[in-house]
């Protein structure tokens, strides 16, 4: 990323969660003109209210990242190089993509052992971190990183971090 950032001005990032936020800040911060595009209807979907998250959309827009809100991007436009991304049938120029679009836990050798699986398709898990198989805690089974489901602190439902700072506090509990 940060050779090709060298021959690009325009930046599309696809994703306005916490990765695609970071990206967008470093990258104004540095003279790129940057357009995240989110499907949802606000920033830090999976993280925060609205009204959390509108104050975090503003300040970024101060610092001169542009956001498309409710906008799947569809394709990306151009032969031989990046020319655009077509964002809900809108059509916005840029000579560089960064797909920040979230993480999918990789839960095969889970299943084939028998752990729980959570409604958001990670592993659940105790605050010890260690799994459940059939609603039991594993004594000898931990988990921790992007495979690890827990209990929001801003919702009363399950979130997944999937952030390497996370994964390495997870890594020591574990």
């Amino acid at each position: 990323i940060e050779a090709y950032l060298k021959k690009s001005q325009k930046v599309a990032i696809a994703g306005a969660g916490v990765i695609g936020l970071e990206l967008a800040l470093a990258l104004v911060n540095i003279g790129k003109d940057v357009t995240v595009i989110e499907m949802m209807d606000q920033v830090i979907p999976r993280i925060a209210d609205k009204d959390m998250a509108e104050p975090m959309q503003a300040y970024l827009e101060t610092k001169g990242v542009k956001f498309m809100m409710k906008t799947p991007v569809q394709g990306v436009i151009g032969k031989d190089k990046v020319e655009a991304v077509n964002a809900g049938g809108t059509e916005v120029p840029c000579d560089m993509v960064i797909f920040a679009t979230g993480v999918r836990a990789n839960t095969d050798i889970a299943k084939e052992l028998g752990l729980d699986i959570g409604q958001l398709g990670a592993l659940c898990a105790a605050p010890t971190l260690q799994a459940y198989k059939r609603g039991r805690l594993c004594p000898d089974i931990f988990v921790c990183g992007d495979v690890l489901q827990c209990q929001s602190a801003v919702y009363p439902g399950p979130t997944m971090s999937q952030l390497g700072s996370s994964a390495v506090k997870e890594g020591r509990v574990a």
